[in-house]
C-alpha cells in the first residue's frame, strides 16, 4: 500500500468520509460518490480517468461529453462543411453512457432529410 493510500485509510479509520461530485445532468447537476482509500489514491493520480470510470465511459468519451455540455450534437455536416450545432431529439442533458450510445444520431432537420 502506498503512503498516500495509507494516509487516506488512516483518515477513513478515524471516521472521515470523503466524497466527490460526478456530473449527472438528469438528477439536478451532480451525484455524490463516497470514496474508499483506494478510490482516493486513484482520484489523486488521474481525476479525469477516475470520473470517467465512475460514469462508465472512457477518458476520451468523458472529456467529449463534458465538452459537449452533456448534450448530443447532430452528426450531420452542413453545406458550409461544418458539423451541425443542433442537439438530437432526446439528447439534451444525458448521462455519459447515454451520450456515447447516441453518437451518430441526427437532429430533427437532418433526420428528416436522411442525414
Amino acid at each position: 500500500m502506498k503512503n498516500s493510500q495509507k494516509a487516506f485509510q488512516a483518515l477513513i479509520d478515524a471516521g472521515a468520509t470523503v466524497s466527490i461530485d460526478i456530473p449527472y445532468p438528469q438528477g439536478g447537476g451532480s451525484q455524490s460518490l463516497t470514496l474508499d482509500a483506494a478510490d482516493m489514491a486513484l482520484l489523486c493520480k488521474d481525476p479525469v480517468s477516475f470520473r470517467a470510470a465512475a460514469c462508465g465511459v472512457t477518458r476520451a468519451q468523458y472529456l467529449a461529453w463534458t465538452a459537449d455540455r452533456f448534450s448530443v450534437r447532430c452528426s450531420a455536416i452542413t453545406v458550409a462543411g461544418k458539423r451541425c450545432r443542433c442537439t438530437v431529439s432526446g439528447g439534451g442533458d444525458v448521462s455519459a453512457q447515454r451520450w456515447v450510445e447516441m453518437q451518430g444520431m441526427y437532429c430533427a432537420i437532418h433526420e428528416w432529410r436522411g442525414g
